[in-house]
C-alpha cells in the first residue's frame, strides 16, 4: 500500500471536517463590502462596523487553527481544532476524533496557514452570528519531499460563544 500523497492527506480532513464544495462555487467574492458600506439587507450590523472586527479576527484564528497539522502531535491538532468550533463543525471534530488523529499521523504531513485578506459577509449581533470570506495561503510539508503551497477561499459561519466567535460551519468555495 502506498503512503498518501499531501493532497490526498488535505482532501481527506476537508472531507472530515465538511469543507468539500458544497454547491458554493457561485459564491462571488465581490458580495464582500467594502470597509464603512453600508450593510446588507437583514443585517443589524455592516460589515465594515466596529463590531465586525473581533469576528474578523476570531475567525482568522479559526482558519489558522483548522488548516494546521502536526503529523508528530495529532491530538494536538484535534485539540486545537475542538478549541475553535462549536454546533455542527465541532461534533464533527469530536465525533471523527479517532480517525483525524489517524489521518494526521499515517499522512505524515504538516501543514501551516497564512490568512491573506478576510471579510465580514454579514454580521448579526442580536442573533450572534457571522459568515466571514477568508482567504489562505495552505503550505503542505510531507516528511520527505517537497512543501507546496495552495490557496484556499473559504466561508466561515460564525456563532457567538462565551470566550467570543467560534467557528461552526467551514466550506471551501474554490480559488
Amino acid at each position: 500500500m502506498s503512503r498518501p500523497t499531501p493532497g490526498l492527506v488535505a482532501a481527506a480532513l476537508a472531507a472530515v471536517l465538511g469543507l468539500g464544495a458544497a454547491g458554493w462555487t457561485g459564491v462571488d467574492w465581490a458580495r464582500a463590502e467594502p470597509e464603512g458600506a453600508a450593510a446588507p439587507v437583514g443585517v443589524t450590523d455592516g460589515p465594515g462596523s466596529d463590531a465586525a472586527a473581533p469576528v474578523v479576527a476570531d475567525a482568522e484564528a479559526a482558519v489558522t487553527a483548522l488548516t494546521t497539522l502536526d503529523a508528530a502531535d495529532p491530538a494536538a491538532s484535534v485539540e486545537r481544532w475542538r478549541a475553535v468550533t462549536t454546533g455542527a463543525l465541532r461534533d464533527a471534530v469530536e465525533s471523527g476524533e479517532g480517525d483525524i488523529r489517524s489521518l494526521i499521523s499515517e499522512g505524515d504531513v504538516d501543514s501551516t496557514s497564512q490568512v491573506q485578506d478576510a471579510a465580514v459577509e454579514t454580521l448579526d449581533t442580536a442573533a450572534g452570528t457571522a459568515t466571514v470570506l477568508v482567504a489562505v495561503d495552505l503550505t503542505l510539508t510531507p516528511a520527505s519531499g517537497t512543501a507546496r503551497t495552495e490557496q484556499l477561499r473559504l466561508v466561515v459561519t460564525m456563532e457567538r460563544g462565551g470566550s467570543g466567535w467560534l467557528a461552526s460551519q467551514l466550506q471551501n468555495v474554490g480559488a
